[in-house]
């Protein structure tokens, strides 16, 4: 009501870290573009190397029926707001996957995290992130944005399998099939070990190719290089590919909106993700991208996640250390998928093109708790 909306007012102009917090929401531009320095651009080229070579190998899978056709696109944090850049970025497979049957689509940038938070966020959810410093719930996300462009929002809903029914049924057929039906896949509630976290300096420069492994329950993770099978025509011909995407993305910004392109090197994605370490209790959010079966052991799966840290982009985890930690996977039925076509031609949200970017310095993390209550679907203008 009125007088509730007054004393939330009132407390982010007069408490001097809401306020604080509020003015740095009203001077975000857009998620910072960090491919013009070489340095960003090497590093992208040694993910995507990574990924192709993954997808490569025997007995993987992926969320495209060919993954050498996959655009991906890395956003990264210091630490926190996973719950904005996890369904961000898998709006942008999302639009991927569709185009396996819509051969219309052609746009696959992600959300721009920095604008969503400006933009779209409804009262009670200022409220949470600007007062009281909360984070949110990445399904609930994916889940609004899901009926925002569906134009229903009671209809709309997401698939979700538990860690308790992946465990009584992990095997690569059954990941394999999910993939296949309804694309990528969000990882929300994901339990973060200190171990989890020590490993993000695993390739603190990017400058390996490869990926961080954790097998088993108490594994610490281990850094594991992927090398080229093909020879050196077909190492050739990777870099040129992906040069091509990089020089098709040369210009960063998507008509709704003007990119922020500041080419100066965030210190802070050279740090390590946080100078605390979590006590097992921090939630995580990632984007499920593929996997494949042990050679040895062909029961046994493998998932590859995409994660936020500049060290540990690319993590692949066993299903048992994932039952151990893992709370949900979250998936977009077919139909459901559809509706994500109309991202292409209405501008329901901004949306950022860049290969690689920095979601500028909010931190918050992964919650289970309600972030978006069900009355507040709206979309609000008022920071717009």
């Amino acid at each position: 009501d009125k007088n509730h909306r007054t004393k939330f007012i009132i407390k982010m102009v007069t408490n001097e870290k809401a306020s604080g917090r509020l003015l740095q929401i009203l001077q975000l531009t857009g998620d910072t573009n960090l491919l013009p320095d070489l340095s960003y651009e090497h590093m992208y080229k040694n993910h995507v190397l990574a990924l192709k070579r993954y997808f490569r190998l025997e007995g993987s899978f992926g969320y495209l029926r060919n993954m050498e056709e996959a655009e991906f696109y890395f956003r990264f944090q210091k630490s926190g707001n996973c719950f904005l850049q996890a369904p961000s970025v898998m709006v942008s497979y999302l639009l991927q996957k569709r185009a396996e049957t819509n051969k219309d689509l052609s746009n696959f940038s992600p959300l721009d995290v920095s604008r969503f938070v400006r933009n779209t966020f409804s009262d009670g959810q200022l409220r949470k992130y600007v007062v009281k410093d909360g984070g949110g719930n990445s399904a609930d996300v994916l889940t609004t944005v899901g009926r925002r462009v569906s134009g229903d929002s009671g209809n709309f809903r997401v698939i979700v399998r538990d860690s308790e029914e992946i465990r009584n049924s992990a095997h690569p057929f059954l990941l394999q099939t999910y993939l296949e039906q309804y694309g990528p896949g969000l990882v929300a509630g994901f339990q973060v070990s200190k171990y989890f976290q020590r490993a993000a300096k695993l390739n603190k420069k990017g400058n390996k190719i490869g990926i961080v492994r954790f097998d088993g329950v108490n594994d610490k993770g281990k850094f594991i290089p992927l090398m080229q099978e093909g020879g050196a025509e077909v190492d050739e011909q990777d870099k040129k590919s992906i040069m091509s995407i990089i020089s098709n993305h040369s210009n960063p910004s998507v008509k709704l909106f003007e990119a922020n392109n500041i080419p100066a090197l965030q210190e802070t994605l050279r740090e390590e993700v946080s100078e605390r370490e979590s006590n097992g209790d921090e939630m995580h959010a990632m984007v499920l991208l593929g996997g494949r079966s042990d050679e040895e052991n062909p029961k046994k799966t493998y998932l590859l996640f995409q994660n936020w840290w500049p060290g540990m982009p690319l993590v692949e985890i066993s299903d048992d250390y994932y039952n151990a930690s893992g709370r949900s996977l979250v998936f977009v039925p077919t139909k459901g998928l559809a509706h994500f076509d109309s991202l292409n031609h209405d501008s329901f949200y901004a949306r950022n093109n860049s290969l690689m970017a920095e979601c500028n310095k909010m931190d918050r993390a992964e919650s289970l708790e309600r972030f978006i209550p069900e009355d507040e679907i709206r979309i609000l203008e008022r920071f717009m």
